[in-house]
């Protein structure tokens, strides 16, 4: 199939999805009790100042209306003001991405290359005590608790030895401590799954004939297994894409970046839903997109090899 048409066919098929995310948040804050008048005025407010905020907000329409009014303006790039700090909610985002991207592109690309060296080492020398310890090490990692070693590290590190800041965003200082502890617990899966892919194809056929013609070790990693998993690798890496946005939540939280996670965290604590349905639609186009984008790489990587 030509690559235009299935992205074009894989796209029409991804807008249910993004309009049924958006109905399902609709409905789930709809159900809690109480709305953004109760927590702005408290829960002794007098009536008539309840209503006329409701009215104000819009909240006092029908579920149907809000949520198509919501819908266009979604559509046409209004994503409306703010509940809780009356700006719009387009300058709450473009002031929050700039520090989310700062904390989460180097982790990203820190686990990746962790990941992918690790898993490199692991699958040249599989069987050996490197192969074990190194999967005790991606293993052990990724089940430590994060809380606790964020606390260690800040109380340590930062305010016993003062090598780091705490908390805060203003530099790059301020990421080191963050990033390092978000590769540190990521980099575990990517291990295994890495090293999974290596071996698994390193006792195909046609790797087997490469080593009776003399062929060992790294090189035969790089020119004959390599190439042959980029298929499920490209995929894996377009599907993290979507982790760069929200995927440093914790970490944004503890450490006081003024990230995108940290600013879904007050709307969800004020109810504010324009900015959560607006980071709702967002985050579910971007996993779309991932998705897409290694559905598309995938295939365009098979009608390559010829297997499509």
């Amino acid at each position: 199939m030509n690559p235009w048409a299935f992205a074009l066919r894989r796209s029409a098929l991804a807008m249910p999805t993004i309009i049924g995310v958006l109905l399902i948040v609709f409905v789930l804050f709809r159900l809690l009790p109480g709305d953004a008048a109760d927590l702005a005025l408290g829960a002794h407010a007098d009536q008539a100042l309840l209503r006329d905020l409701r009215h104000t907000l819009g909240i006092d329409r029908p579920f149907l209306q809000q949520f198509t009014s919501y819908a266009i303006g979604l559509c046409t790039g209004e994503l409306g003001i703010s509940w809780q700090t009356r700006q719009p909610v387009w300058d709450l985002l473009r002031q929050g991405i700039l520090p989310s991207l700062s904390l989460a592109i180097p982790i990203f690309l820190g686990q990746q290359l962790v990941g992918i060296g690790l898993a490199l080492v692991a699958a040249c020398r599989r069987g050996t005590s490197w192969d074990a310890g190194i999967l005790v090490l991606a293993v052990g990692t990724t089940h430590l608790p994060m809380v606790a070693v964020v606390a260690i590290g800040q109380w340590f590190i930062a305010y016993q030895l003062g090598i780091l800041p705490i908390h805060g965003w203003s530099g790059p200082q301020h990421l080191i401590l963050p990033v390092l502890i978000g590769v540190a617990f990521g980099f575990g899966g990517h291990v295994r799954f890495y090293r999974t892919l290596l071996v698994d194809e390193a006792q195909r056929e046609y790797v087997r004939c490469a080593k009776a013609k003399g062929v060992d070790g790294l090189e035969l990693l790089v020119r004959h297994v390599i190439p042959n998993v980029l298929i499920p690798v490209s995929t894996r890496l377009a599907m993290e894409i979507p982790h760069l946005i929200l995927g440093s939540l914790l970490l944004e939280r503890f450490f006081g970046v003024p990230g995108l996670g940290n600013l879904l965290v007050d709307a969800i604590t004020a109810r504010d839903m324009p900015v959560i349905t607006a980071m709702t639609a967002i985050g579910a186009v971007v996993f779309i997109v991932g998705n897409l984008a290694g559905d598309i790489a995938c295939h365009l990587l098979r009608r390559r090899s010829g297997t499509a």
